[in-house]
């Protein structure tokens, strides 16, 4: 802890993860790179992974209607069919860092303030196994080469938010009506690549752009 509010926390981890689901020992697939994929294959507890890595964050506590914050980490994130045999999972992206800050404002008029706040977002990009077109085309559909592994990175992710709001406040209830504007910029953020049946070739497939929330809130 510093003066003027600012305090700075750093951690070390590692995690190790056993039992975890995989089909055979000698395949790539792992339980631990499920996300919204349906299975056709049996599955057996004998796999592993691990994550490990390290994080730091400078935090200046909200004084005198301000507060600001920054964030980082490095890591890993491996699967495999035990410890020795790892290779790089979905999730590893190696990299996180978070800029957030923000300032209110008293109105003239009793219990009524204006807030300002915003944040930063850049991320390591996930992983893609390798796509296989010659045999996409035939089955017309994507189909990846799990051979090896998810050998493919994707673009970091990056967004930047905006958020003001208005809050009156009353002896028994507080109101709070809030825009959010999600990725202010409009940045494309890469989702994964696939394979276009029509145009027979690998395209891109992108995250949602700019997304504005209107929020009203009542507390009491």
């Amino acid at each position: 802890n510093f003066a003027n509010g600012f305090r700075v926390r750093s951690t070390l981890y590692y995690h190790q993860l056993n039992h975890v689901p995989v089909s055979g020992t000698g395949s790539p697939y792992s339980a631990l790179n499920l996300m919204e994929e349906f299975l056709f294959m049996q599955l057996t507890p004998v796999g592993s992974g691990r994550n490990f890595g390290g994080e730091a964050m400078v935090e200046k506590r909200f004084e005198n209607q301000f507060y600001l914050m920054g964030s980082g980490s490095l890591y890993r994130s491996t699967y495999g069919a035990d410890l020795n045999h790892q290779l790089n999972s979905r999730f590893n992206g190696r990299y996180t860092a978070t800029a957030a800050g923000g300032k209110e404002f008293n109105s003239s008029r009793k219990g009524r303030v204006f807030g300002i706040h915003s944040r930063f977002m850049a991320f390591g990009g996930q992983r893609q196994m390798q796509i296989d077109e010659a045999a996409s085309t035939i089955a017309g559909t994507t189909i990846f080469d799990q051979s090896l592994g998810y050998n493919v990175i994707l673009p970091g992710y990056k967004r930047l938010d905006l958020r003001l709001s208005w809050r009156k406040a009353k002896a028994n209830s507080t109101r709070t009506v809030s825009l959010d504007i999600q990725n202010l910029a409009g940045i494309q953020n890469v989702a994964g690549y696939y394979f276009d049946t029509f145009k027979q070739k690998v395209m891109t497939r992108y995250q949602l752009g700019f997304i504005p929330v209107l929020t009203w809130r009542l507390d009491f």
